[in-house]
């Protein structure tokens, strides 16, 4: 979706504020649309159907399900994009296969090249959760939170893991690779 918006849609700089969040409505509804269009990579399913599959097989019970965006110019370094793009992408491969040491470094790596990005913040917390170091996972959800304050994925898991005892994060975690 990120790779087809970024194609589609390309904000020019010096937009007004109004400008800025008609655009982002334009997004908006071209993003709502997209998750739920069949795309013959995913075998006919939609997004949303697959991300709610992954949902399901990891535990996660949330079933709320969308995206904001907000209309931004940043100037962005090709490179840099790669080079993050790269660690992001290898980030999220190690934790799909349980490797969430190898996946913390790739997210630390990317974080060297922008480390103001809510989303490889959150998920370093769900990979210190998964190693059971819930100190570490509190503070990468609480980061994810000053870069975005409205980020539910990250407020809900901060505050189910603040919650919970070293017993219950255990069972979570078993639950979880179960």
């Amino acid at each position: 979706c990120m790779d087809v918006l970024g194609e589609k849609f390309l904000l020019p700089p010096n937009m007004s504020e109004k400008g800025k969040n008609d655009f982002s409505m334009k997004i908006q509804r071209w993003s709502d649309q997209w998750f739920v269009t069949p795309k013959e990579e995913l075998n006919g399913k939609t997004p949303k159907e697959v991300i709610m599959r992954e949902r399901e097989e990891l535990g996660n019970p949330q079933k709320d399900f969308g995206f904001q965006f907000n209309a931004e110019y940043v100037e962005i370094n090709p490179q840099k994009e790669k080079k993050a793009e790269k660690f992001f992408n290898a980030g999220v491969e190690h934790a799909r296969k349980g490797e969430y040491q190898e996946a913390l470094k790739s997210y630390q790596d990317y974080l060297k090249v922008w480390d103001e990005n809510h989303v490889v913040w959150h998920n370093m917390g769900i990979c210190y959760v998964m190693l059971l170091q819930k100190r570490k996972a509190e503070k990468c959800f609480k980061k994810a939170l000053m870069i975005k304050p409205d980020y539910k994925l990250a407020y809900n898991k901060w505050e189910e893991l603040v919650s919970m005892n070293k017993e219950e994060m255990v069972q979570m975690v078993k639950k979880i690779r179960n």
